[in-house]
This record gives structure tokens, sequence and C-alpha cells, in this order.
């Protein structure tokens, strides 16, 4: 029987030299994660660059030295209407 899913809004602030980006997902998680920030935090802000194994310096996740950083600015739930609408369009 498949786990049981819940879905949740991410935004994360990136900069990248001089230059700042907002990344905005949305996303499928087991109920089973009870904090989703912190979920959110470590798997998708400490994990866009992939390979690159980033430090975590006050929230920000730093990358190549500290020449690109990640930090989450939001995580919440959201409802299965909601994620099927944003998922069209993010």
């Amino acid at each position: 029987m498949a786990e049981k899913m819940k879905y949740i809004y991410v935004e994360v602030e990136e900069r990248n030299g001089e230059r700042e980006y907002r990344h905005r997902a949305v996303k499928q998680i087991p109920v089973s994660i009870t904090d989703i920030t912190a979920w959110a935090d470590e798997n998708y802000a400490g994990g866009m660059y992939g390979g690159d194994a980033p430090e975590n310096f006050d929230g920000r996740w730093e990358y190549d030295g500290g020449e690109v950083s990640c930090e989450l600015c939001k995580a919440e739930e959201i409802t299965k209407e909601q994620y099927d609408v944003l998922f069209r369009f993010l």
C-alpha cells in the first residue's frame, strides 16, 4: 500500500554573486514528516545544487565557498487542490 502524502509550497532565495533569485515549488512529501520547515530547509534549500555538499551558516546554505547561497523563505502545507493548480504554473 502506498504511503499517504501531503503537499507543501516552498520558496527559496538564491544569491549567486551579485544576483538574487526566488525559487518557488510545490512538493509531495510523506505524511510521516511532521516538521515541513526542517524538511524543506535540508532537502530543498540545502539540496538545490546537488553534488556540491553545502555548509549551513546561520540558516543559509553556502555552495562553492560562499559564491552561491540559498535560504529557505517559506514552507507551508497546502491542499491537494492548491497543489494541482500551482504544479501547472510553477
